[in-house]
């Protein structure tokens, strides 16, 4: 399930997965946000399933990685178990992940956000696309640093075993940066 909450930059996203076993089921909550023009540009550079950049979120995380307060996911086995792991959810988003949408839902402190969790973001499964977003991201919302930063970006792509094609594809993106002008209104 998803719910969606739009913003004029984009969304804020909340996915719940519910998978059951035979023995016991997991309820996991993942939240995030998703800036059009950052995800727009990306799929110019990446090539992806069709409606896949559609769907795509800018930073998807999952709640333990906001908070302490709460589990990777629940591990659940009647309905007793659901319904505490639903309030633990709910008391989490009174308490964190409402003001976590909201301070992400401004690309200023995305980017930032990007810039200062660096190691956390290129260790991620999907970390070829937070290079590609991270870069866009510093482009168009923090221009000053963007020279350095888009450095770190590329050392990343570099280092982490990514293909030929992504390198390749990556140094197509910078070039289009590069030369590209800033019409985004703050």
């Amino acid at each position: 399930m998803a719910f969606t909450k739009n913003f004029s930059e984009g969304q804020q996203v909340v996915l719940v997965d519910f998978v059951k076993y035979p023995d016991e089921s997991y309820l996991e909550y993942r939240i995030g946000t998703r800036i059009n023009a950052v995800e727009e540009l990306i799929q110019k550079f990446i090539p992806a399933i069709s409606d896949h950049f559609e769907r795509s979120i800018t930073l998807l995380l999952k709640p333990s990685d906001i908070s302490e307060t709460i589990p990777e996911r629940f591990a659940v086995t009647n309905e007793e178990e659901i319904h505490q792991a639903i309030k633990k959810i709910e008391e989490f988003f009174l308490n964190y992940g409402f003001d976590w949408l909201d301070q992400m839902s401004y690309p200023e402190v995305l980017e930032d956000y990007f810039a200062r969790s660096k190691e956390q973001i290129f260790q991620s499964n999907h970390s070829v696309y937070n290079s590609f977003r991270g870069a866009v991201l510093a482009k168009l919302y923090n221009p000053e640093d963007y020279p350095v930063l888009k450095q770190v970006y590329l050392e990343q792509i570099q280092t982490n075993t990514m293909t030929p094609f992504s390198i390749a594809s990556f140094l197509q993106l910078l070039d289009y940066l590069e030369k590209m002008e800033i019409n985004i209104s703050s």
